[in-house]
């Protein structure tokens, strides 16, 4: 969503709201981008993995997918 700052469509609370959902908001001035909202991402945690993969010294094959989007979440 993109807003324009002089314009003041939406209030506040409205663009929480939308950030809150997953939402990107773009706030824009004279035509230009000046800020953006957009939601906060939990940090993946170091470690979780530990103990739970093995590799072969070996290894020469990628990763399996499930294994690797575990490391995205």
């Amino acid at each position: 969503m993109r807003i324009v700052f002089e314009q003041n469509e939406v209030s506040f609370s409205e663009l929480i709201k939308r950030v809150l959902q997953g939402e990107e908001i773009t706030i824009e001035s004279n035509g230009k981008a000046i800020a953006k909202l957009i939601p906060v991402r939990e940090k993946r945690t170091a470690g979780i993995f530990k103990g739970k993969i093995k590799f072969d010294e070996d290894i020469t094959e990628p990763l399996p997918e499930n294994i690797v989007e575990e490391f995205y979440k």
